[in-house]
């Protein structure tokens, strides 16, 4: 009785075990197609990867060459820019040029009637015999040379001087006649033109002095006095100026 019951419980175990591997198995073969299955939607989402990867790859070198092309536009206007600024240059210089050119006619122009003007004055004084240095006063007025303010004419034009005893016409005088002491202290074109009172602080201008020393030949003397009263002088024989062009230098001093 027992290996009855025994062998029938063996056989229900039997049984039952072999359900469970027919379930196992069935429950494998589902895991596998599971797997199966995951595994095809991994390699479609490793190819989409892929095909992203390759969409990004080409966004990448679109943008690189939009960016090559946005540095191209920039040169361009740069130089373009810089085209445009040299043209705007060019144009301001002609139009300097033009302004440059309308002055100097003018210059050009002045000058000349300024050249005839001098020129008439000139004949005009020849003819009148006006003197042109303190010397010719004496000679036109027959006498000894007396000191004093007296009139010459250059190129044609009247100007007051100061004389002195042996006929020598003063270009510049200085000493205490209640000027500041900056008197003197002025510009190259101040120099050009007269200033001052003649007999006290005065300058005959280098304007003057040139034609008058072009004129004929002079010498230059110095007189020098100090606080006091000690005088000294020096004389040279020859004494010229050169042109404006060249600064009005000493152009021939001799001793």
């Amino acid at each position: 009785m027992l290996d009855a019951a025994l062998e029938t419980k063996l056989d229900t175990i039997t049984t039952e075990m072999a359900i469970q591997a027919v379930d196992n198995m069935r429950t494998t073969e589902q895991v596998l197609e599971q797997q199966t299955t995951v595994m095809g939607k991994v390699e479609q989402l490793m190819e989409q990867s892929s095909t992203i990867e390759d969409k990004l790859n080409d966004i990448e070198a679109q943008n690189v060459n939009l960016t090559r092309g946005f540095h191209n536009q920039s040169n361009q206007l740069i130089e373009i820019k810089s085209e445009l600024e040299s043209l705007e240059a060019l144009d301001m210089d002609t139009e300097a040029i033009l302004i440059g050119l309308e002055t100097l006619n003018n210059t050009v122009l002045m000058s000349k009637l300024q050249l005839v003007n001098k020129v008439n004055n000139l004949t005009l004084s020849k003819q009148l015999h006006l003197p042109t240095d303190c010397a010719e006063i004496e000679v036109n007025e027959g006498c000894r040379y007396r000191e004093g303010v007296k009139t010459i004419h250059i190129n044609g034009n009247p100007i007051q001087v100061h004389c002195d005893n042996d006929g020598y016409t003063t270009i510049q005088s200085r000493g205490q006649f209640g000027n500041p002491q900056d008197y003197f202290y002025r510009d190259w074109a101040s120099y050009l033109k007269p200033f001052g009172s003649p007999g006290k602080e005065f300058w005959l201008g280098l304007e003057n002095i040139y034609s008058i020393t072009n004129g004929k030949n002079y010498s230059l003397k110095i007189y020098a006095k100090d606080v006091d009263g000690n005088t000294d002088e020096a004389t040279w024989n020859s004494f010229k100026l050169t042109d404006q062009v060249s600064f009005m230098c000493l152009n021939s001093i001799i001793t």
